[in-house]
């Protein structure tokens, strides 16, 4: 509701303002919550992003040093290395919920990890691999490119 003032001037009341605040702020009460949710990255996204920019590194090293890098694949955690210095290796530890399968080639088929090794060689060719993590009825998937070490192609079903 406007009122024209003495001087000619129209203005909004104190109570027409208050509460176009108080809409305002209903809004963004409701709508932050729910689009903090939008940007929050699950955890199996996480995981392959880790294992992503392992292999990547690992891509680089190898091609600098002029040794090998290899990937061995345990159940519950990827162990990554220099093929001559095995003693500085790295882990990625999936939590306790997670699990993971792998397909070497030439298999097409997933398989549980069990000791299996991959590696990247100095020259850069390396086996193609596709590996999948997978959460309760979620999963993510990333198919590594064997001339790159890039992901070729990541598809994922999360919940």
């Amino acid at each position: 509701m406007r009122r024209t003032l003495h001087s000619g001037l129209t203005g909004f009341t104190l109570l027409e303002i208050c509460l176009c605040l108080l809409i305002l702020g209903v809004i963004f009460g409701v709508a932050i919550p729910l689009s903090a949710s939008l940007f929050k990255s699950h955890p199996l996204e996480e995981q392959a992003r880790s294992f992503q920019s392992l292999v990547n590194a690992a891509a680089l090293a190898s091609s600098e040093s002029g040794y090998p890098y290899s990937f061995r694949f345990e159940r519950k955690q990827i162990i990554h290395f220099a093929e001559d210095d095995t003693d500085n290796a790295s882990n990625l530890v999936l939590a306790p919920n997670e699990r993971y399968q792998i397909q070497l080639w030439p298999s097409e088929r997933w398989q549980e990890p069990d000791g299996e090794s991959w590696s990247i060689p100095p020259e850069g060719l390396i086996l193609p691999l596709s590996i999948k993590w997978m959460e309760g009825d979620s999963w993510i998937a990333l198919s590594i490119s064997p001339l790159s070490g890039e992901t070729l192609e990541m598809t994922y079903e999360l919940h």
